[in-house]
Formats: structure tokens, C-alpha cells, sequence
């Protein structure tokens, strides 16, 4: 995305409703990713800045996937952990810290969230079936938030 060199991905990105966006970051394309976030202060109309004003954000987590920012709460979704970290944001958004994890036993890698009232939707990926047939089914996964 503004990475210097190849190999980077994005794997989730939001933005909030200050116009900050989040981007979970990958590296390598050995299936496994480095655990960093970026917050890219967008300019006006969205424009991208220059790479300097983008700032990483440490995460120790494991295995982020799909971001939803609501208020100062990060849903990060933890695919192969079958998990959402919810991280409380300081208002800056340059640190957060976790405040709880949500589960389900309907998880399958979920990779994606979305929230509709009081609820969380995530589609499952279903990463462990393959190899993946059209027959193979598919379904999102609605959990409290």
C-alpha cells in the first residue's frame, strides 16, 4: 500500500470517524504475518500522506485479519485463533489495550467483521478445507459486542 518495497500486504483496513486509517499489516508470504498496525492520518478527500507521517502501532498479537474501529474500540479479528481482540483506543489512537476477546464455537477463521446494533457479523473463511469445492459451504457468524 505505501510500503517501499514488495512483499507488503494489507490485510484489514478501517477508518474511524476522525479520518484515521488503521491498516492491519502483513509480511513475508509465507502464510504468516508480522504483527504491526499503521495509522495513516488521511488528508482531505482521503488523500494519502507521504510515508513519513505514517506511524506504526506495536501489536503483540497473533494472526490479525479484519479491523472494525467503532468509537475509541478496535475489533481486531484473530482468524486462525478463531477470536476477536477488543482493544480500548486512547484518544489519539496511538495506543490501545485489551479489554476483552470474543469467541464462538460457530468460528471457522473468521476474516471479516462487521457490526449492526449490539452485534458483531463475521464471515468464515474456512482456511482448513481443502481443497475449498463449490459445495463447500459457507456462513457468517453473528456474536454480541
Amino acid at each position: 500500500m505505501i510500503s517501499q518495497g514488495p512483499g507488503t500486504g494489507s490485510l484489514g483496513m478501517k477508518v474511524d470517524r476522525k479520518g484515521r486509517l488503521f491498516v492491519a499489516g502483513a509480511a513475508g508470504g509465507n502464510g504468516r504475518v508480522k504483527p504491526v498496525f499503521y495509522k495513516v492520518p488521511l488528508g482531505r478527500h482521503g488523500k494519502l500522506p507521504a510515508q513519513s507521517a505514517v506511524r506504526t502501532i506495536a501489536y503483540t498479537g497473533e494472526y490479525r485479519h479484519g479491523l472494525l474501529v467503532i468509537g475509541t474500540t478496535l475489533y481486531v479479528v484473530q482468524n486462525r485463533l478463531n477470536r476477536i481482540a477488543v482493544l480500548k483506543l486512547n484518544p489519539s489512537g496511538t495506543r490501545g489495550r485489551l479489554v476483552d476477546r470474543i469467541t464462538s464455537p460457530d468460528f471457522d477463521v473468521p476474516t471479516t467483521a462487521a457490526a449492526f446494533g449490539n452485534r458483531l457479523y463475521l464471515r468464515n473463511a474456512r482456511f482448513n478445507v481443502q481443497p475449498p469445492l463449490p459445495t463447500t459451504p459457507y456462513w457468517v457468524t453473528a456474536v454480541e459486542r
